[in-house]
């Protein structure tokens, strides 16, 4: 009685795997000579992180992903604050019930708050909709009013149905409708004072910013009076109806979508902890407490988009300036946008790079005098240097017309001139011809007496006069024949007048009286802005506001009647008629001649068609620069990329955000392109199209510190970048070679060892690569190297510990068939489907929706035909079952988890496009309920003969369990199958009889029970 092991190593006779033997979701243990086969771990829902395509998970400082083009950093450790909704904090159209967990609003506008705040760390509440059809849910704070709802004002946030999330009575975000029977939860970070959203467990919107509420917030619930509606909430007193996890997502808005990332931290013993993680084209940096920064060093080589200041053309090169410098390279390519001269735009090769300079400015001390439109600038400190015609720039001089760019004269070594524009009228200075001031008139009271009939006491009548006369003053009074007059005791109002003679009048009081004082001799008059100054040979004993007559002075416009203001004793000043003459002479200021610090633009040349006009006009850019291949390494303080054509760049020491010209080296001992970069020991590993290079840190003193290791080459390439992962300090990846295809081979410092099989090698040539997942995994007791081809919808798993090749899949739930009914004969339910159920015989089913729920759950199904099936339930349910009954069938595919993270400990995967991390655990035998498709398929059997045998029994050696499996067989080299049978695993010894003659006979065993025994081999009756 022929035993046979039940644990295979994958095989492909054509690239495919639908026949031949194989192991599906187990992992094979080698114990002696024996083979064991056991269940694959499952998995649970360890949290939404976000909906979207998974790029990248990594554990650093925490759980950290990139779902989607997300940046999410993952808070697993969730609180709860045991509180209830506070009764004496409600307002009154609002009833609890419950233990006050409960609450309902009529359709009135009110609210409640909980009992206690959310005040430290990250809290979660739920609620779950009980009735109505308006409600508003979310946080508030104390200073929300409870006569209204959650976001009426700034104090509060509410998940508005129908409307979507508000806060100022403002609809912030409009987001999914929930109904009656929906679970909606809230998580609260108040360190980062975030408010995230779940519907029945989903991510809906993480609110941010100013739209959180300030201060503590409390859970609230309400409504705004337009129809009632109730709620229960479950504040974790006991168990929350959904997993969640908190998130703090930041936009990286790539420049390109959805490209795989790759990551590399330095350690916490650098000087800065940093991470480093990048796409194809950019790369960006994380430091613990901060959020990711883009490296926009122009040495980093990524795809960058620039703008273009100016193209020109001569003949068929264009020259395109840009403002700064770019990483672009000759031969790379570059997309042209935006000439509005369409030619110019499109992809094109680059023909040539010249980087951006700069000149040293040159500044000269100057001053600046004026006539006319020439102006006269003079070199204080030193030999200007200027030639005649040259455009000088000058600054610094307070009057604007003198600053700017000037075409200048030369005149000496120290002098030039250069035109500015001037605006008013240019005056004479100083004043030329006889200038006097005219005698004038004042007009006083005067009093005298018989005792001193030549003595007047005066008083000056006209305020304007006041002040004019000192002693010593001698002027001519018109109304009496006093002659000549002195005056003495001169006051602001009065003054004393001594005559030389009066022959007037008898003694008395005299109004009206004039007189002309003495007019002071003009020294000069000067003018500067139509301000003209007078000077004066002595004392002119003027006052400010003083009318007084200058005549006698050329130009003209220095005569005529004037108010003065008083300068000195012997100066004053006027206002001459007309605009002012700008600018002023001389210039005043700090005043500079010279060249400022010129940086000339970068530019690059590429080919152009058609001779477009030159300069293309419009808004222009340029995307170019150079793409890294998959992997980040770091050592010894460098983190280190390579591009596309195998050149490796290093960053500044322990910083990621520095990037130097001259930092890099190249793999180029073999052509082909870069594909990717890691670690192996110390030593860095590029992987290029058909080979594989080795270096080490030389420390070397200029450029970059790497140098090539002089053995360290092979003609082993990588066909992807994406199949690399590192396990247990050994890289595997899917090597290539020019002349023997591709293969998967493991590399312990620079030793390289295959380790496929023919069989996969088959799989992986027919596949082309265009998505690939890899990561290591290591779980019970195993190190297993996990590859997913997306193209040909498998995942492949080598076991690195004993060396076995299998496959693993994910069953993904898909959509409902409405049953028609359900009938039971002894343990064998028939189910009927109104339309053709789309399931094959030994497919699992979900059904769902029977009062009598023990024909509730997931079954393996018996084929019977389009509409109608048979499971193994029970013996003494109802017949027929009733209820609204579904039926659901499972789509199986590759394994879905393409990402992977040991989190301190914890096995974590990131689904590929559900945004949900998930524990693997092996103590789990479904996929967060989902069942695993666990199945072996033997090679053909024929016992060394080609005669007819019989085969009496199929026995499964297996560790008992309250549970079935199926069994069937194929004699016709896989092209057809008998139909499965079952084998019950709680018999004494699991087995099928009367399996029927045969010449060559392949046996399949199915599980997909909610249990993992361990099965050992097939032990076969044959005669």
């Amino acid at each position: 009685m022929p035993r046979i092991p039940i644990a295979v190593n994958l095989e492909s006779r054509n690239g495919g795997v639908s026949k031949d033997a194989k192991s599906t979701n187990g992992i094979i243990e080698v114990q002696g000579q024996t083979k064991r086969l056991r269940k694959r771990p499952g998995c649970s829902d360890y949290g939404l992180v976000r909906s979207g395509v998974a790029q990248l998970l990594v554990y650093w400082n925490g759980i950290k992903a990139i779902i989607g083009d997300y940046f999410c950093t993952v808070t697993s450790a969730l609180t709860s604050v045991t509180t209830t909704w506070n009764a004496s904090d409600k307002d009154a159209d609002v009833t609890l019930s419950g233990g006050n967990l409960s609450a309902a609003i009529t359709a009135n506008p009110g609210m409640v708050r909980s009992g206690s705040a959310f005040t430290t760390g990250v809290g979660v509440w739920e609620a779950t909709l009980t009735s109505g059809t308006s409600w508003y849910i979310g946080m508030a704070n104390s200073s929300e009013t409870i006569t209204s709802y959650p976001g009426s004002t700034n104090n509060g946030l509410g998940y508005s149905i129908p409307n979507g999330l508000v806060k100022n009575g403002v609809l912030v975000y409009p987001i999914v409708s929930i109904t009656v029977g929906d679970v909606l939860g809230i998580v609260y970070d108040t360190n980062f004072r975030t408010i995230s959203f779940f519907k029945n467990g989903v991510f809906v919107y993480q609110a941010t910013g100013s739209d959180v509420p300030s201060g503590n917030l409390y859970a609230a619930f309400g409504g705004n009076g337009s129809a009632a509606g109730g709620i229960t909430a479950n504040f974790g007193a006991t168990a929350f109806a959904y997993t969640y996890s908190n998130v703090n997502v930041v936009s990286l808005s790539p420049t390109t979508a959805s490209l795989p990332f790759s990551s590399q931290s330095n350690g916490a013993n650098a000087g800065v902890d940093y991470l480093m993680f990048k796409n194809a084209s950019q790369a960006w940096t994380l430091v613990p407490s901060g959020t990711p920064t883009l490296i926009t060093d122009a040495d980093y080589p990524g795809i960058s988009t620039v703008n273009v200041t100016s193209i020109t053309r001569s003949s068929t090169t264009a020259t395109a300036t840009t403002a700064t410098d770019t990483n672009f390279q000759v031969g790379s390519a570059v997309t042209i946008a935006g000439a509005v001269q369409a030619d110019y735009n499109g992809v094109h090769t680059i023909t040539g790079v010249t980087p951006s300079s700069i000149r040293a400015a040159v500044e000269i001390p100057i001053t600046i005098t004026r006539s006319g439109t020439t102006a006269t600038a003079t070199s204080t400190t030193q030999p200007h240097g200027f030639i005649n015609g040259q455009v000088v720039p000058i600054q610094g001089a307070n009057q604007a017309e003198y600053n700017g760019d000037k075409t200048i004269t030369w005149i000496s070594a120290t002098q030039f001139s250069f035109t500015v524009t001037v605006t008013g009228t240019d005056i004479s200075s100083p004043a030329g011809g006889s200038p006097i001031i005219n005698p004038y008139t004042l007009t006083f009271t005067g009093t005298n007496t018989v005792a001193t009939p030549t003595v007047f006491n005066c008083t000056y009548q006209r305020p304007e006069d006041q002040g004019s006369l000192v002693n010593g003053d001698v002027f001519t009074v018109n109304a009496l024949a006093m002659g000549a007059c002195t005056v003495s005791s001169a006051a602001q109002g009065t003054f004393v007048l001594t005559s030389t003679g009066f022959g007037g009048a008898s003694p008395g009081t005299f109004t009206g009286l004039a007189g002309q004082p003495t007019s002071p001799t003009v020294s000069s008059i000067t003018c500067s802005s139509n301000v003209a100054t007078v000077t004066t040979s002595a004392a002119h004993h003027y006052s400010t506001g003083k009318y007084i007559t200058i005549s006698g002075a050329t130009p003209i416009v220095y005569n005529g009647p004037i108010f003065i203001t008083v300068l000195s004793t012997t100066t004053f000043s006027y206002t001459l008629p007309g605009i002012p003459a700008s600018p002023i002479s001389p210039a005043t200021g700090v005043i500079i001649a010279g060249d400022p610090a010129l940086i000339t633009g970068a530019s690059f040349t590429y080919t152009v068609a058609n001779a477009p006009a030159t300069p293309a006009t419009g808004t222009i850019t340029a995307s170019g620069g150079r793409n890294t291949v998959p992997g980040i390494a770091y050592i010894n303080g460098y983190f280190v990329v390579m591009d596309v054509n195998g050149v490796i760049y290093n960053s500044a020491q322990d910083n990621p955000t520095s990037w130097g010209v001259l930092d890099y080296t190249a793999a180029q001992n073999e052509p082909g392109d870069g594909k990717a970069l890691a670690k192996s020991l110390n030593y860095i590993v590029a992987f290029k199209e058909w080979s594989t290079e080795f270096f080490y840190d030389a420390a070397n003193a200029t450029g970059s510190p790497l140098s090539p290791v002089d053995n360290g080459f092979t003609l082993v390439g990588c066909a992807s970048g994406y199949s690399i992962a590192n396990l247990d300090g050994a890289l595997v990846w899917v090597a290539q070679a020019r002349q023997r295809g591709r293969s998967v081979y493991t590399m312990v410092g620079i030793q390289q060892a295959k380790v496929s099989t023919p069989d996969v090698e088959r799989i992986l040539n027919e596949d082309d690569l265009a998505t690939v997942h890899a990561y290591g995994l290591k779980i019970m007791g195993h190190s297993l190297y996990l590859l997913t081809l997306v193209t040909s919808n498998i995942t492949l798993v080598y076991d690195l510990t004993s060396q076995h090749w299998y496959q693993w899949t994910s069953l993904t739930l898909g959509s409902s068939k409405s049953v028609t009914s359900i009938t039971l004969v002894g343990t064998t339910a028939t189910v009927v489907t109104s339309t053709a159920h789309g399931l094959v015989d030994g497919d699992p089913v979900k059904i769902s929706g029977a009062v009598q729920t023990g024909y509730n759950g997931i079954w393996q199904i018996q084929y019977v035909d389009t509409t109608t099936f048979t499971i193994q339930v029970a013996a003494g349910l109802t017949t027929p079952a009733t209820g609204t009954i579904l039926a659901y069938p499972y789509t199986e595919t590759y394994y879905k988890f393409t990402k992977y993270a040991d989190c301190a400990g914890v096995d974590l995967m990131l689904h590929e496009s559900d945004g949900h991390l998930y524990n693997i655990l092996p103590s789990l035998y479904q996929d967060n309920g989902i069942p695993i498709n666990r199945s072996v398929r033997s090679q053909n059997l024929d016992g060394g003969t080609f005669k007819v045998k019989t085969m009496g029994r199929i026995s499964l050696t297996t560790e008992s369990v309250d549970d079935t499996a199926m069994v069937r067989w194929s004699d016709d080299d896989y092209a057809t199958n008998r139909p499965y049978r079952i084998i019950d695993l709680n018999a004494q010894k699991p087995m099928v009889r009367r399996c029927g003659a045969f010449v060559q006979r392949s046996i399949e065993v199915k599980h997909i029970g909610n249990t993992a025994p361990v099965w050992d081999e097939l032990e076969l009756e044959i005669q």
